[in-house]
């Protein structure tokens, strides 16, 4: 009987462990669904995954990333770009840490990319990210970086709502600047949902240049995982 009572405890002492954990474990934070770079990063050896389709009139895209802590504050990002008529696009990036946020000091982050397509062969980008916490539920997030191999500079800007831990609500401004085209404006707005502390659902719409008065609406959905 003895026997019996020590199992028994032994149980119920790793079972409320068990709880305690997952109820002391963070909610997920996902790269997506919104285009503003994030100064979130993964906890060492952690690895996430994320998934996204979006569609436009022309055509659909599906993008799907893998993230890697490498250690506290330096994150490994690999991703592949699908879209129909359109050529499959890689991208590995590194992210690291440069200032943790404040009050009134932004967390900073820079980002160093390396892309690859069949047309532009290898090609590189940079990017820094900031983000404030404006209140305990609002927060803004912006980036200046490049794209296309520096041939094309890139500012976002995003405000962030937080209701709860498991809901996030944003909207979010884009623009697009080189020296061959007028400047591409773009607007978008969307939500996740944490199902769990690891899986988490969004949904994003948005135009791609609004300030023309193109139609070139787009919305999309995906989900995110974190392993471990």
């Amino acid at each position: 009987m003895s026997h019996l009572r020590k199992w028994v405890l032994v149980l119920c002492t790793s079972l409320i462990s068990s709880i305690s954990y997952s109820q002391e474990k963070e909610f997920i934070e996902a790269d997506r669904p919104d285009q503003t770079e994030g100064v979130n990063f993964l906890s060492k050896n952690g690895i996430q995954v994320e998934n996204g389709l979006s569609f436009t009139e022309t055509t659909i895209e599906n993008e799907l990333a893998l993230r890697y802590g490498l250690w506290e504050g330096t994150e490994l990002r690999a991703s592949l770009l699908s879209a129909r008529n359109f050529s499959d696009l890689f991208t590995f990036s590194v992210k690291q840490s440069l200032l943790k946020g404040n009050q009134w000091m932004p967390s900073i982050a820079v980002f160093g990319y390396a892309k690859h397509s069949p047309e532009d062969k290898w090609f590189t980008d940079a990017l820094i990210a900031f983000s404030n916490e404006i209140l305990p539920q609002i927060n803004l997030d912006y980036h200046f970086g490049t794209v296309s191999g520096f041939k094309v500079l890139n500012n976002s800007f995003l405000l962030g709502y937080q209701p709860t831990e498991r809901w996030s609500f944003f909207i979010e401004y884009l623009v697009y600047y080189s020296r061959s085209t007028s400047p591409e404006h773009n607007v978008d707005l969307g939500f996740s949902y944490d199902i769990t502390r690891d899986f988490q659902v969004d949904f994003i719409l948005g135009d791609r240049d609004f300030y023309f008065g193109i139609k070139s609406l787009f919305l999309g959905a995906g989900l995110s995982y974190r392993i471990r």
